[in-house]
């Protein structure tokens, strides 16, 4: 009897040993698993992260390229309607903060040294499609017409676009803090970072020879409009 004993014993642990062997290669797959789960999940973020860079390179492409067309539009605007008087190179008539021989202001330069950069583009908008008739009064003489009838909305942003493009970064910097959401800032160091010049107001008046030279308030967050 004991030799039974002993035997089922045996037997018994056997098989108790052998069902644990057994269990071992189910209990050894699940490591098998889990990489791949990390690698299919590694590979789908790899995929998601590559398709926001190439969208987002797309867009980008997009914007410079939209851009680059208004201003290229801009240029023959700028060249057909503009240049005759500010300037094939935007620098204006000669002596342009004073009233010449007709009594009337000469075409200030629109590249930067004059004082452009001092308006917002709204307001910059406003001058080149209804002239400063409006602003300065009934009795201001100026040569600048208004475009209203002539150039579209978007034939107006474009030339604008063009002009504010040959600023230096400097002077596009200061001119976008006039704009909501700094509207205008550049998005590059050309390596022309000059600040705006200690631009003056031009002298306004029937005499020229009696007006005063008034100084634009450099600090101001707003330029000033024609009197």
């Amino acid at each position: 009897m004991s030799a039974g004993v002993v035997t089922m014993s045996v037997s018994s642990a056997a098989h108790c040993v052998i069902k644990q062997r057994m269990a071992c290669p189910s209990a050894m797959a699940e490591p098998n698993i889990k990489p791949r789960f990390r690698r299919g999940v590694f590979s789908a973020g790899a995929v998601l992260v590559a398709v926001g860079l190439t969208l987002s390179a797309v867009l980008a492409f997009a914007r410079h390229h939209q851009k680059q067309a208004q201003i290229d539009r801009g240029t023959h605007i700028y060249n057909a309607e503009c240049a005759g008087c500010h300037g094939t190179k935007l620098e204006g008539q000669p002596d342009w903060k004073h009233l010449n021989a007709a009594g009337r202001l000469p075409a200030p330069p629109l590249d930067g040294t004059g004082h452009g950069w001092r308006h917002s583009n709204a307001e910059l908008f406003h001058m080149v499609k209804y002239s400063v008739l409006d602003q300065a009064g009934p009795d201001y003489q100026t040569n600048m017409p208004a475009f209203a009838n002539k150039l579209s909305d978007d034939e107006i942003h474009s030339v604008l676009s063009f002009i504010r493009q040959q600023w230096p970064s400097g002077i596009q910097a200061a001119q976008s803090f006039l704009n909501p959401d700094h509207a205008g800032m550049p998005d590059h160091i050309d390596g022309d970072w000059r600040l705006p010049a200690d631009c003056e107001e031009p002298v306004r008046g029937k005499n020229a020879s009696s007006a005063v030279t008034s100084s634009v308030n450099a600090t101001s967050d707003k330029p000033n409009l024609p009197q």
